[in-house]
């Protein structure tokens, strides 16, 4: 996945501390925001029953219900390309919607740097100057802000990793690159790596609580 939901978190301990309660309502929350967004989109295409009938649908969908009990980064994804169509459909509802076609682009490459799933959503803008008349030179716009958002992650994630984003295979790099991501995971194994004592011996990890110190034993 893209970095996106990980900078969320981070941004969420800073702010909330490291409670992992407090996360699991901040997730709780984008969840509970996805049916007005649904309702809002769906009432723009076809009316409000449409827009009641939508927001039912979210509401009881596998992940948006998931998400009251856990971190979820569907429904951190859900919240990003509801708002990038809905954006999309109001800039091509609009005459003078240069703007709104560029923030369009933005919100769906934050999507797809939530979650690559959200590659599928990118011939949208090319369908809707295909089908419904939108202006070429808009859709350049939502183009730009997809590009704006995603290249500059792809870029370094290929430098320093080696791995295409897009085809998830290695692809010919500089030896020095290879050396340095090579390092680097090395560098991590050893930050994570820790041998439990005392109380900690047999506890799994999913058992210490994000926001509890592990129980160190006593002599």
């Amino acid at each position: 996945h893209g970095p996106v939901f990980p900078t969320l978190i981070g941004f969420l301990i800073l702010t909330l501390g490291r409670d992992t309660e407090s996360l699991v309502w901040a997730v709780r929350l984008m969840a509970l925001f996805n049916p007005l967004l649904a309702y809002f989109l769906a009432k723009r295409l076809s009316g409000p029953l449409a827009g009641l009938l939508a927001a039912a649908i979210i509401t009881l969908f596998g992940f948006n219900v998931k998400s009251t009990f856990m971190l979820n980064i569907d429904a951190v994804l859900l919240t990003f390309y509801l708002l990038a169509l809905f954006t999309l459909l109001w800039a091509i509802k609009r005459d003078d919607s240069s703007a709104l076609a560029l923030l369009s682009g933005l919100l769906l490459g934050t999507s797809i740097l939530t979650k690559e799933t959200a590659f599928a959503n990118l011939p949208l803008a090319l369908l809707a100057v295909l089908l419904l008349d939108w202006e070429l030179r808009k859709a350049l716009w939502h183009y730009l802000g997809i590009a704006l958002v995603c290249l500059p992650w792809w870029v370094w994630r290929w430098s320093s990793t080696a791995v295409s984003v897009i085809l998830r295979s290695t692809l010919p790099v500089r030896a020095s690159a290879r050396k340095r991501s090579i390092e680097n995971r090395s560098r991590f194994d050893r930050n994570i790596s820790f041998e439990p004592s005392g109380e900690n011996c047999g506890q799994s990890p999913s058992a210490i609580r994000l926001g509890s110190p592990p129980r160190v034993g006593t002599t």
